[in-house]
């Protein structure tokens, strides 16, 4: 007898792509079928069989957990290559999260992100940087648009500026000092250099009585950069945020205007 040719055809393929479902009629066929038909996994040990499976009710003894948690003691996470780098298909997946080029504050809030960055900056404490890396971070910041955006004290501190019809550029790249940076304006005609700063990231001494670690580096780095630029014939002015959020036209033209 000639077995008949069971290949399904490119139609039925596509019926069945199409999300094709069976009729009433085939669906009581089959449960029909299967009618008093056991599982293939009832009653077969440790697959679904309640109490007569072996594991039933069992637990790991403390000492097995003990040896499970020391074997699993510097394993590399299953998403990471063998240098402890997250892969190149990884890597892709994570470019396209949908939640890729928003800031901390359009994904945890105002507060949440604050307490993010805090917590960021207290686990990078400790943790040196050698100079290779540091060169090369400054180089990189040297070319780029840095930060990709700008925070709202800045943006209202650029609105009175435009305000008052003087030009500016926004994020300038300092290179004839020492240590080479950014500011956050830069007022070409008469050689400004103006930081809007954050009272948390920069420490406010009227809001902070303590400083935390980071927050004494990042003085210690704004102090050492304003001598540069001083003896280097800029003018710095350094305005805190809480005063920016109360900060008028008028205030910051006198602020301009004082030599």
């Amino acid at each position: 007898m000639e077995l008949q040719n069971k290949t399904i055809s490119n139609q039925q393929k596509e019926k069945y792509r199409l999300g094709k479902k069976h009729s009433p009629e085939t669906l009581l066929k089959m449960s029909l079928a299967k009618k008093g038909k056991p599982t293939w996994n009832k009653g077969l040990k440790g697959y679904g069989a309640g109490e007569k499976n072996a594991f039933y009710g069992k637990k790991h003894s403390p000492e097995i957990l003990e040896k499970i948690r020391l074997s699993s003691l510097g394993r590399i996470p299953w998403n990471k290559g063998k240098t402890g780098v997250y892969s190149e298909e990884t890597k892709k997946r994570m470019s396209h999260h949908k939640l890729k080029g928003r800031t901390h504050e359009e994904i945890y809030g105002t507060q949440g992100a604050k307490e993010r960055k805090e917590l960021m900056s207290k686990k990078m404490m400790g943790h040196p940087v050698n100079q290779k890396t540091r060169d090369a971070v400054r180089k990189n910041r040297a070319t780029q648009k840095f930060p990709f955006k700008d925070s709202s004290i800045e943006l209202f501190v650029q609105n009175l500026l435009k305000q008052l019809g003087i030009n500016f550029y926004a994020h300038h790249y300092i290179s004839d000092i020492e240590h080479k940076y950014r500011c956050d304006i830069y007022i070409p005609n008469i050689k400004t250099v103006l930081e809007c700063d954050g009272d948390y990231w920069h420490g406010n001494p009227d809001k902070y009585l303590s400083l935390n670690e980071h927050q004494k580096k990042q003085k210690e780095r704004d102090n050492l950069r304003t001598k540069e630029l001083i003896d280097n014939g800029y003018r710095v002015i350094r305005i805190w945020e809480n005063k920016i959020k109360q900060l008028s036209l008028y205030e910051l033209n006198d602020i301009l205007s004082k030599q």
